[in-house]
């Protein structure tokens, strides 16, 4: 019961935790994690930009992109039609090519332990999601002293509701995929 009070506190104060007022002014890397859509649209394409401006915003020195091949060929021509960028653009496949989740793509960027290494770092996902993310990086221990979560959208949004969240979080607990 106190595990589901402590889930439940932590996405009423995701908004507060999880946004840009809290960031250093000089950040070594962004990752942002992929969102479902293949393009640079909807979730994905938000979650894209809100990583460039930070980047931009607090000088960091890389810019990290992990999803499906798809979603990284059509990132790579999304960044190549805009200005010249002052950070190194890291890209790389996640999840064997197929739709990923959120434990393979922080399993995999552990498994660059020169990116993974990089402090401070901001991740960047969908608000709803932030709680999960934070759990997977203790999980595999990604949650440094300056990791920092930058969320996108608002506890509100339709298709990513706390209670669905709630729900995957309990279900990755059962199997063991993740400790609350």
């Amino acid at each position: 019961m106190a595990k589901l009070i402590t889930l439940i506190v932590d996405f009423l104060l995701a908004p507060f935790w999880y946004n840009t007022s809290r960031l250093p002014k000089k950040i070594e890397a962004v990752w942002v994690l992929s969102g479902p859509e293949l393009r640079v649209s909807g979730n994905n394409g938000k979650r894209i930009r809100k990583g460039l401006q930070v980047a931009r915003r607090h000088r960091a020195a890389y810019f990290i992109f992990n999803g499906v091949r798809e979603q990284n060929r059509q990132l790579k021509r999304y960044l190549a039609k805009s200005k010249k960028w002052m950070f190194r653009i890291v890209i790389f496949d996640s999840n064997k090519g197929r739709r990923g989740n959120t434990r393979e793509q922080v399993q995999t960027l552990a498994a660059r332990k020169n990116l993974a290494a990089l402090q401070p770092m901001v991740i960047v996902s969908n608000l709803p999601h932030l709680p999960r993310v934070k759990r997977y990086l203790d999980f595999f221990r990604m949650l440094k002293n300056q990791t920092y979560l930058v969320g996108v959208g608002s506890l509100l949004d339709k298709e990513l509701t706390i209670i669905s969240e709630l729900r995957k979080l309990i279900r990755y607990s059962q199997i063991g995929d993740l400790r609350l």
